[in-house]
């Protein structure tokens, strides 16, 4: 299944199906390690808009999220509904935390 980097979680992995976006975007990454048919583990996603962290090939990597979003990953399918990476990205987890923390003030 084929998913934005930026939709997976951390210790998710999968291989790099496709970079979308210019020349100068695609060399950019190729110059980090970062290019189709590569292996990745997403080490973390911080919080607040930061960096994407990956593991490629035993390189730690941090990507910006605009990036991220751009990068597609071919992750196995996991059984249950519940281990499968969203494919809308973080905000309907974002939207879920914000009224929760909006219920406790």
């Amino acid at each position: 299944m084929n998913v934005p980097l930026l939709s997976m979680k951390r210790g998710d992995r999968g291989r790099i199906a496709q970079i979308i976006g210019g020349a100068g975007f695609q060399s950019n990454l190729r110059a980090r390690g970062i290019r189709e048919g590569k292996m990745i583990i997403v080490q973390q996603i911080q919080p607040w808009g930061g960096p994407v962290l990956i593991n490629v090939e035993g390189e730690q990597v941090a990507l910006g999220r605009g990036m991220a979003h751009n990068i597609i990953v071919d992750v196995p399918r996991k059984k249950g509904n519940d281990d499968e990476p969203a494919t809308d990205g973080s905000r309907k987890v974002w939207k879920k935390r914000r009224r929760h923390r909006h219920g406790h003030h």
